[in-house]
């Protein structure tokens, strides 16, 4: 085998062993019971693989699905999540085995970069074993081992040292015939954006940075290709136009899916906005150093930047190195200087992440000034030839003393014992690199010396040569062992500090997991809670074959529905749809500020609103007593509901704006169910409360007997912290980010008084107002039964179509769709095209007149056609570029 090839293999080899060894160290799965089940990879993305797994087996899809938010498309939430090509791995796996199937993953994606990175570094430099060292410190930077569960940002780093290079050759001229790198460009670029297309932008963004900066500042790797600015800006131009031709090649999948935004933007964390995202430059650099995490930094921390002391350390030598061009520093300076900037300016950390806060993992972009310093201390070892003693010194020095003002700070990633671990490592560094560069230099002058002693013209005195061969044979003895000595030395020292990175890496990817995975699932909680779900699912299902939607009152994660495969409410993702947030608002469920989630401890009116035929708990499953289909016809003519609902909210003068409703949750309920009957029965009656004179103790009088209900009105954007105290002395959190939402005080008679004590955790009175209710579920069972009796028969092509009969029906009404309106269903009745109207603001319904009806509904995902045209025309024109690369064949590095 090549020596290249050889090279090429340990490239992936070694990064892949090393977290093999952290894996099989802490017992991760498959290796034990412990797992990446925590955070984001437990809540959401095993889910949605299972998920993944069953648009495989079954009729769902990456159109549309029923298995969230009532409903939902998914062509965007799956461009994000789901494009992994490696995810088809997972279809060899059974879903119980799932935990050990991302482990895997992580462990192939993390050597993925590995080996991209050292590809980049030997193409721009030249190939060594030393840059294996620096390939795998990427692949084991601060970044990639704190974000590494979000598996779907993985990809991206594989294709982008790949984009860069490509990129870097355009812009610097190097190819004689710019094809190929502009070809290679596009692609590279498209394959980024359908990785993932939220870190691709963040890659693309820093390129156009470089870019910028290069045409103003120009690096030139080789004398001479810096070129005038007049060639600087054609370069650029040509950059600009092979970006977006890459951009234009991945519209099929990326204008979809910017138009699936629009309706996805969550609102950010309060903290998130505030003071804590403003950065001083040394809190921004802080997390240089190793063991500079907490389960903090994941939420609220500064930017994960640790690559190895002794690898900062060689950044530092860098910007002292004189075999390195002036311009090539300044470069890199210049970049460094604006990346801490984007750091400690919210506005321009803002930017990176597309006007979005991030909630959690926040600074995404630091993997790639990770990025430029480990290509950065690559230039520097391969180079070191230019560097002295006294830089290695300073360079300690001045690691050091940053290291002293960081402790000052007191941050709580960085504080005890990790200070000094951090200062032996750098104390270790110096010795090292002191021992490296004095070592090179002593060889270089011995070989240097060596060769003047066996020069010289001896031609012209035969006599002369023979005597001074002689004598400098013996003299050059005692010099080959000198240099075999010197050798020695620095080969020891080069292999010390290549051990003390690979230990710093390690010990920091084990501290990392070991505090970043304190609240994960493990594989036997993971496969109980699974089986126990499963089974209660699959149960429900054998005995009603209808379609309906279950939920939960104990559930695995939020997004139980998408695991195991069943219609729910439920879910949680980074593509949210509002629409159902305001919704749940509205009729008084919670909004813990990253979902609206649906509360079992909601009225019984809720749950048939929604549609929610079954409940499954711990212990097993009931049905409700008056569940709505979810396509029924009613009676009533359902017009305008919007302007109904919004009527009662602002009739309560409590509407706010935005998603937060701080109105009635009862009389919103009870206005949908009036709408779709047509009469205003009574389905909630209000009870009668008196309040105390400590203004916190309410005496409750129902006035009918019924399901008592509690909300305090009011307080949807409030922080204050408020304690129900019920007549037991049990207490409940109420009115923080945990709950606010409609709770349940159980049953009630008519005339019987109960207390409730509602107080505030301070000595502030308590903000809203009380409200309380009883529930007439007789009148809900009335409503069920007459608008069940009209339900349709539904047959689900696949998730995204459905075929629904309409009964026989005696006069005209409106058809419920008990789905999220959206304009992008084609809908058919009786094969002539009609259009939906907006019922509650959330429904969809259809004016239907008497008689049987046969109902056509499919999903078109909006933009998809557009974008696969303008897919098609950007590889026409790439194709047309790579003909004509053959017929005017150029040179390069491939």
């Amino acid at each position: 085998m090549r020596r290249s090839a050889r090279l090429y293999i340990a490239s992936f080899l070694v990064p892949f062993l090393m977290l093999l060894g952290v894996m099989i160290l802490f017992g991760i799965t498959p290796f034990g019971d412990r797992t990446f089940l925590y955070d984001d990879t437990n809540r959401q993305y095993i889910n949605y693989y299972n998920y993944y797994k069953s648009v495989f087996a079954g009729p769902n899809d990456f159109t549309y699905t029923m298995d969230a938010s009532l409903g939902t498309p998914i062509f965007g939430f799956a461009a994000y999540y789901l494009t992994s090509p490696l995810l088809l791995f997972l279809l060899l796996v059974p879903s119980l085995a799932l935990p050990a199937a991302i482990s895997i993953l992580i462990l192939v994606k993390t050597s993925l970069i590995g080996l991209s990175m050292y590809h980049f570094l030997r193409c721009r430099y030249r190939e060594s074993p030393v840059v294996l060292v620096f390939s795998t410190s990427f692949a084991f930077c601060g970044w990639i081992l704190c974000y590494m569960i979000n598996l779907m940002w993985l990809d991206p780093l594989v294709v982008m040292p790949l984009l860069y290079l490509e990129a870097e050759r355009i812009l610097e001229g190097e190819e004689k015939h710019r094809v190929l790198p502009f070809v290679l460009t596009a692609v590279f670029t498209a394959l980024m954006l359908y990785l993932n297309y939220y870190i691709a932008y963040i890659c693309l963004l820093f390129l156009a940075l470089l870019a910028v900066v290069n045409l103003l500042l120009p690096a030139g790797r080789k004398a001479g290709t810096a070129g005038n600015f007049r060639t600087r800006l054609k370069r650029f131009l040509i950059w600009v136009l092979a970006e977006i031709m890459g951009a234009a090649l991945s519209a099929w999948i990326t204008l979809p899916t910017f138009l699936s935004l629009f309706n996805g933007v969550r609102e950010p964390f309060e903290s998130e906005v505030g003071a804590e995202r403003v950065l001083t430059p040394v809190k921004a650099l802080s997390r240089i150093f190793s063991l500079a995490f907490d389960t903090e930094s994941l939420y609220f921390g500064t930017p994960a930047l640790c690559i190895g002391i002794p690898c900062t350390m060689a950044v530092i030598l860098f910007f002292f190195n004189r075999e390195i061009p002036v311009r090539r520093r300044v470069f890199a300076g210049t970049v460094v200087i604006l990346m801490t900037a984007s750091f400690c300016v919210p506005a321009l950390d803002l930017i990176w992440h597309a006007g979005v806060h991030p909630s959690g993992y926040p600074y995404r972009e630091s993997v790639l000034l990770s990025f430029v310093m480990v290509t950065a201390a690559c230039e520097c070892i391969l180079k070191r030839k230019g560097l002295k003693v006294r830089d290695a010194v300073i360079s300690a020095a001045l690691l050091l003393g940053f290291l002293v003002l960081v402790k000052r700070q007191n941050f709580t990633c960085l504080q005890g014992f990790k200070i000094f671990y951090n200062a032996a490592l750098i104390a270790a560094s110096l010795v090292l690199f002191v021992l490296l560069i004095h070592a090179g230099k002593k060889d270089a002058k011995e070989k240097n010396r060596s060769a003047g002693r066996g020069g010289g013209n001896t031609a012209a005195n035969p006599a002369a040569s023979e005597t001074c061969g002689a004598g400098a044979g013996a003299e050059q003895k005692p010099a080959a062992v000198k240099i075999r000595n010197t050798n020695r030395i620095l080969s020891a020292a080069a292999a010390a500090l290549v051990l003390l990175q690979v230990a710093d890496l390690l010990v920091n990817e084990g501290y990392t997991y070991a505090y970043g995975s304190m609240l994960q699932v493990k594989v036997s909680e993971y496969r109980s809670d699974s089986e126990r779900i499963g089974g209660i699912v699959k149960e429900i299902k054998s005995a009603d074959s209808g379609f309906y939607r279950i939920e939960s009152t104990a559930p695995r994660t939020e997004n139980d529905a998408m695991q195991f495969d069943y219609h729910g409410v439920n879910s949680y993702s980074s593509i949210e749809q509002n629409v159902l947030g305001n919704f749940l608002l509205n009729m008084g469920n919670n909004d813990n500020r990253l979902y609206p989630e649906y509360d079992p401890g909601n009225t019984a009116a809720q749950d048939m609103i929604l549609g929610i035929r079954y409940l499954y708990d711990q212990d097993g499953y009931h049905e409700s007593f008056a569940a709505l289909p979810v396509f029924y016809m009613t009676g009533a003519s359902v017009k305008a509901t919007q302007a109904n609902t919004e009527s009662i909210l602002s009739s309560d003068s409590e509407a706010s704006a935005g998603r937060a409703f701080n109105g009635n949750p009862f009389k919103y309920q009870s206005a949908i169910l009036s709408s779709l009957t047509g009469t205003d029965e009574e389905v909630f009656t209000e009870a009668k409360l008196e309040c105390a004179d400590d203004g916190e103790t309410y005496t409750i009088t129902p006035q009918s007997d019924g399901e008592l209900y509690f909300y305090l009105q009011g307080i949807l954007d409030d922080t204050q912290d408020i304690t129900l105290t019920f007549p037991g002395g049990e207490t409940k959190e109420y009115g923080n980010a945990s709950c606010k939402e409609v709770q349940d005080l159980g049953e009630g008679r008519k005339g019987e008084s109960v207390t409730l004590r509602v107080h505030s955790n301070t000595d502030e009175p308590v903000r809203g107002t009380v409200l309380v209710v009883t529930e007439n579920r007789n009148t809900l069972k009335k409503i069920a039964d007459s608008l069940s009796g009209n339900a349709c028969a539904v047959t689900e092509v696949k998730s995204s179509e459905f075929e629904l009969s309409v009964p026989d029906i005696k006069e005209s009404g409106t058809l419920v769709l008990a789905l999220p309106y959206d304009t992008a269903w084609q809908i058919t009745v009786d094969g002539e095209r009609v259009e939906p109207k907006a019922l509650f603001g959330v429904y969809m319904g259809l004016d239907i007149s008497e008689g049987t009806h046969e109902v056509h509904m499919k999903y078109v995902t909006p933009g998809l056609a557009a974008g696969c045209w303008i897919s098609c025309i950007s590889v026409i024109l790439l194709s047309a570029a790579v003909l004509l690369r053959r017929k005017k064949r150029g040179g390069g590095c491939a």
